[in-house]
C-alpha cells in the first residue's frame, strides 16, 4: 500500500479537460504538478496550467499517452512520486498500477489486483455471481474462438450484445440481431478492443431492450470504509455513448437506491477497493436491476455528483492515495438539488455524428449562475483526430430538475465556439424532447429511436433540411459587412457598382449594390444576396447596409447593423472576437473569424464556415461530382475492401477509416464501376480528400455515405 506517504509532486498522465480538472484540485491541495504532452498537444491548455510540462512522444496515443514505461521513467527523472491517470489511456491498466507501486510511486487509483477483479467485465460478472448480485445471462468463458461464441449465442437468444471484456465507454460493443451477423461483429469488436485496450477478450450478454442506465459512485479508503455518493442516471445515450448525465436519478425510489448502493458497496469491499469507482446497473421498468460493469477510475460525469454533494472527488482521490482515512460518514453525504451534464463533442449531428477535427479559432463561454464548464480549450488549440472528440463538459445545477435543464439549455445557447462542428444542436434537441423529460419511463434506446424517426433532428437532405442553415448564411453575409466596415474600406473598391440609369436615377437605384454568394460549407447551403451600401455620399462611413435576396429582386431589403443598446454578451475580460448583430428585427450575438478558407461564424446553434464570393453562372462541365467520394473527416485508412474495376452497389463497403479511435464504414454513394482508388491502407487522409471515383452513373446518386459500423458503439470518449 502506498498510503501514508505524502505526494511531493504529482504527474498527470493524461490530457485535455480531465488533465485540467485534476490540476485544479491538485493546486487547491497545494501539490506541485507536472504534465505530459504529445507532439500535437505542445501548446494545449493543460501544459500551460501545470507547474511544468514534458514531451512524451508522437501524436498517436500509442506513441505518447499509452507509453507506460516512458511515463514511469519521466516521473523518476523529474522527481514526481505520484501519478494520476485520469480516465481512459492508462487509468484501468492493472499492470501500470502495479508498475507504479513497484517503482515506489503512488498510483492515484485502486490497486492492480482490484482492477483485475472488477475492471475486466468477465471477471466482474463472475465475482458478482458469487456475491449474489444479479447479472444478465451471458458467456464469459476463456474459450474465445468464434466456434464457441457461435455455439453459446443461441442459448442466450437474439438480439444479444458482444462486449470487450477489458474496455469501457462503449468501445468494442456490438448489437447482434442474427446468428449470421455474429462473426463480423466478433471481428470488428476484437479489432476495436485491441486498438483501445490491448486485449481481444470478448463476452456475450443477453440484450435488455428496455432499461435505464443507473450508476452508483463509490469512494473507499485504505481502512475498509466505503461510501456511496448517491447515483447518476446516464440513460440518454447514442450508440452506447452517454451524452447527458444527471444526478440524482429522477424517480428512483429510496428502496431501489438503497439496494443498488448496498450491492455496490459489497462489490467494492470484496476486493479491498480503495479510491473512486463507479458500479453501473441496468434498471428494468419492473424495478429489477442487473450489474452492467464497474469502472475502476474517475468517471467523465463525476461533476454532477460533485454538484449535488458539494464534495471534490479528485481531492478525495488525492487524500486517499496519501493514506488519509475518509473524514466523513455515510450520513454526512448530502444530496442537494439536481445537476445535469452535457458532453460537448466535435461531431456533426446532421451526419451521423461523424467526428470532426481542426483548430479552435475563438471561444466564448457563458457566465450563468449554477453552470460549471470543464474544458481543455483555448483560442489556437486544436481538436486532434488522434484522440476522443470530447471538447468540454457543461454542468448545470438547480434546486430542482427543471431549473437545471433550463440553465443547461441557456448555457448551450449562449456558448460560442469557432472551430470544428460540434453537437450543440443534438444536445439542445435532446433536452427539449419528451424522451428526456419523461426519463423515468425512458430507456437507453430512446435517443436512437428519436433520431431514426426524424423527430429529433431533421435529416440534412430532407425537405425540412437543416433549420439553421439559411439564417446562418444570411448572418455570415452580415458579418462580412461588419468586418468590412471595421476595416474602413471605400465601398467602390470592393466591387460595388452604382445601379443608376442616366438622368432618371432614383434614390434607391443610386446606391452602391453588389451581388454576393454565401456558401455555408458544412451544411451545404448557398444564398445569393444583394448587398446595398446606405452610407454617406463619400462612402467612408460603412455602418449602414441592407441585405436582399438576389433570387427575389423585388423582395424586401433588411437592414444590417450593430445595435448600440445591445450590451456585451459575456465577461468584458474575454477578448474573443465577437459582435452584436441585428438583421432586420432580429438581434443576435455571434463570434466571427476570418481565415484563408473563409469566414468562421457561430450563432449559438452551431458553427459553420461560410465562403463569400461573386455569383457564378458557369456550369460544371467536368465529371459528375456525385461519382467522386470524398472523406468527411481526418483519419487513417484502416482497410480497403474493394478493387478498381469492381462493380459496386449503393451502400457497398469500400473501405474503413479510423478517426477518433473508431473505425467508420466508407460506403459507395451510388451504383457503378469503381474506376479509381486514391488511397491505400495506412494512409492518413484529411477532410475533403478524394478517396475514390465511381462511374459511369447508373442511377440517381445520393449524398456521400459515411456511416459507422453496424452498431459500432460510440465515439471514443470514455463513460
Amino acid at each position: 500500500m502506498s498510503g501514508g506517504r505524502r505526494i511531493t509532486k504529482l504527474l498527470i498522465a493524461n490530457r485535455g479537460e480531465i488533465a485540467c480538472r485534476i490540476l485544479r484540485s491538485a493546486h487547491a491541495e497545494g501539490l506541485p504538478t507536472a504534465a505530459i504532452y504529445s507532439d500535437v498537444d505542445r501548446n494545449a491548455l493543460h501544459t500551460q496550467l501545470a507547474g511544468e510540462a514534458h514531451p512524451i512522444g508522437g501524436a498517436a496515443a500509442a506513441d505518447s499517452y499509452l507509453r507506460a514505461g516512458a511515463i514511469l521513467e519521466l516521473a523518476q527523472r523529474i522527481g514526481a512520486n505520484a501519478i494520476h491517470p485520469g480516465y481512459g489511456f492508462l487509468s484501468e491498466q492493472a499492470d501500470f498500477a502495479d508498475a507504479c507501486e513497484a517503482g515506489g510511486l503512488i498510483f492515484v487509483g485502486p490497486s492492480g489486483a482490484s482492477m483485475r477483479a472488477l475492471g475486466n467485465k468477465s471477471a466482474a460478472r463472475r465475482l458478482a455471481l458469487t456475491l449474489g448480485i444479479p447479472v444478465r445471462a451471458g458467456y464469459d468463458g476463456n474459450d474465445q474462438t468464434d466456434a464457441r461464441f457461435l455455439a453459446e449465442a443461441p442459448k442466450l437468444g437474439f438480439p444479444l450484445m458482444v462486449k470487450a471484456a477489458a474496455g469501457g465507454g462503449g468501445r468494442g460493443m456490438r448489437i447482434v440481431h442474427h446468428l449470421a451477423d455474429l462473426p463480423e461483429a466478433l471481428a470488428s469488436a476484437r479489432a476495436e478492443s485491441l486498438a483501445a485496450f490491448g486485449s481481444t477478450q470478448l463476452l456475450l450478454e443477453a440484450l435488455l431492450a428496455r432499461a435505464r442506465h443507473i450508476e452508483i459512485q463509490v469512494m473507499a479508503d485504505h481502512y475498509g470504509k466505503v461510501l456511496t455518493l448517491h447515483e447518476r442516471d446516464c440513460t440518454t445515450q447514442r450508440r452506447h455513448q452517454k451524452i447527458l448525465e444527471e444526478a440524482p436519478a429522477p424517480g428512483l425510489s429510496s428502496a431501489l437506491r438503497s439496494a443498488m448502493s448496498h450491492d455496490a458497496i459489497r462489490l467494492a469491499r470484496a476486493v479491498h477497493y480503495h479510491g473512486a469507482g463507479t458500479v453501473e446497473f441496468l434498471l428494468e421498468p419492473d424495478g429489477r436491476y442487473t450489474l452492467l460493469e464497474m469502472n475502476t477510475r474517475l468517471q467523465v460525469e463525476h461533476p454532477v455528483t460533485e454538484a449535488i454533494t458539494g464534495l471534490d472527488l479528485v481531492a478525495l482521490q488525492l487524500r486517499i492515495a496519501q493514506g488519509e482515512p475518509l473524514a466523513i460518514g455515510q450520513h454526512e453525504v448530502q444530496m442537494r438539488g439536481h445537476a445535469i451534464e452535457a458532453r460537448l463533442c466535435a461531431e456533426d449531428p446532421w451526419r451521423a455524428c461523424r467526428p470532426q477535427s481542426g483548430p479552435v479559432h475563438a471561444l466564448r463561454w457563458p457566465g450563468i449562475e449554477g453552470v460549471r464548464i470543464d474544458h481543455g480549450l483555448h483560442c489556437g488549440s486544436s481538436i486532434s483526430q488522434h484522440y476522443d472528440p470530447l471538447m468540454a463538459k457543461i454542468i448545470a445545477w438547480g434546486t430542482h430538475r427543471s431549473e437545471a435543464i433550463n440553465r443547461l439549455r441557456l448555457a448551450l445557447e449562449q456558448l460560442r465556439i469557432l472551430g470544428p462542428q460540434d453537437n450543440r444542436a443534438l444536445l439542445l434537441a435532446a433536452l427539449a424532447h419528451p424522451g428526456f423529460g419523461e426519463v423515468v419511463s425512458s430507456d437507453t434506446g430512446w435517443l436512437e429511436r428519436a433520431l431514426a424517426s426524424g423527430s429529433l433532428l431533421p435529416a440534412v437532405d430532407s425537405p425540412a433540411g437543416d433549420p439553421t442553415a439559411p439564417p446562418l448564411a444570411w448572418s455570415a453575409a452580415a458579418a462580412a459587412l461588419i468586418a468590412t466596415r471595421s476595416a474602413r474600406v471605400h465601398g467602390a473598391l470592393m466591387g460595388f457598382q452604382s445601379t443608376a440609369r442616366g438622368p432618371s436615377r432614383t434614390e434607391e437605384s443610386a446606391r452602391l449594390v453588389q451581388r454576393m454568394r454565401v456558401r455555408a460549407q458544412r451544411h451545404q447551403h448557398t444564398s445569393e444576396l444583394r448587398l446595398r451600401c446606405d452610407g454617406s455620399s463619400d462612402h467612408q462611413d460603412l455602418a449602414f447596409w441592407t441585405l436582399g435576396d438576389a433570387a427575389d429582386p423585388l423582395g424586401v431589403w433588411l437592414s444590417v447593423g450593430v445595435p448600440v443598446d445591445l450590451g456585451p454578451p459575456c465577461n468584458p475580460s474575454d477578448r474573443s472576437p465577437g459582435e452584436a448583430l441585428a438583421i432586420g428585427p432580429q438581434r443576435r450575438h455571434f463570434l466571427a473569424h476570418w481565415s484563408p478558407e473563409g469566414l468562421y461564424l457561430d450563432l449559438g446553434i452551431c458553427s459553420d464556415l461560410a465562403v463569400v464570393d461573386a455569383p457564378s453562372t458557369s456550369t460544371d462541365s467536368g465529371r459528375n461530382r456525385e461519382g467522386i467520394l470524398r472523406s468527411s473527416m481526418h483519419g487513417l485508412v484502416a482497410s480497403v475492401e474493394a478493387r478498381v474495376g469492381d462493380r459496386v452497389e449503393a451502400g457497398s463497403l469500400l473501405m474503413r477509416i479510423e478517426a477518433m479511435k473508431i473505425q467508420h464504414r466508407i460506403e459507395a454513394p451510388r451504383a457503378g464501376v469503381l474506376e479509381e482508388l486514391s488511397v491505400q491502407p495506412g494512409q492518413q487522409v484529411s477532410a475533403g480528400q478524394v478517396l475514390a471515383t465511381i462511374g459511369p452513373q447508373a442511377q440517381p446518386a445520393s449524398a456521400t455515405a459515411v456511416s459507422p459500423l453496424a452498431d459500432t458503439g460510440p465515439q471514443s470518449h470514455p463513460g
